[in-house]
């Protein structure tokens, strides 16, 4: 009887991972579907594509990167959770608050780029991906130091300080978008980017020599 109550308690641990799993790709796919559907033509476009590129190229701008920071949010996301066996009410805490700055994301979407780095716009739209990443973050500081039973199989200290840090780079980068709104910066849409993508490159590299053979990021 104790056997069965305790099969019966994996189970139910097993499937609330999956529910909250579920529920996180659902929740991403909506808010990738409303930054699509806010895409509408302007008043005064004369139905050519030059006038058209003038009069939205801020609002196609805000879309793609929103899209771009969205998906690599949900594919950090994805391999995160693929290494834990079960959920816990304090992980599922953290990632109902990373999921709710998933949803703000269309809200802020609209306005983000209207009033340049200091306009309200901008801050509420840089607060939101900054909520996001802090969450993301603290999901995994979560799980990494305060309940490793959660994994599936447990990295390597190191290897989960060193995926904390790169988790944070995200967040702490999120002001360098600013540079996109001024009229003289916008070729600098390529600094965050390329900042983010070299950094995650230095410290992959690191994480590899840290590593156990058998476990990756």
């Amino acid at each position: 009887m104790s056997m069965d109550l305790l099969e019966d308690k994996s189970d139910e641990r097993d499937y609330a991972l999956e529910r909250l799993i579920m529920l996180s790709d659902g929740v991403f796919a909506i808010a990738i579907t409303l930054l699509a559907l806010e895409l509408r033509p302007p008043e005064g476009w004369d139905h050519t594509l030059v006038s058209l590129s003038a009069l939205m190229w801020r609002q196609g701008l805000a879309f793609l990167i929103s899209f771009i920071i969205i998906a690599g949010f949900w594919i950090a996301h994805r391999k995160m959770f693929g290494r834990f066996r079960s959920a816990d009410m304090g992980l599922t805490v953290l990632n109902m608050v990373m999921l709710c700055a998933i949803t703000l994301v269309p809200v802020a979407n609209n306005i983000a780029f209207e009033g340049g780095p200091t306009g309200g716009g901008f801050v509420l739209y840089w607060a939101i991906f900054t909520l996001l990443g802090l969450a993301n973050a603290a999901i995994w500081a979560y799980a990494a130091f305060a309940r490793p039973a959660l994994f599936r199989s447990v990295p390597p200290r190191n290897a989960r300080l060193l995926t904390l840090v790169l988790l944070l780079i995200m967040p702490v980068s999120m002001p360098l978008l600013g540079l996109v709104t001024s009229g003289t910066a916008d070729v600098w849409i390529i600094v965050p980017v390329l900042g983010l993508v070299l950094l995650a490159r230095v410290f992959r590299s690191r994480l590899k020599r840290t590593l156990d053979p058998e476990w990756r990021p």
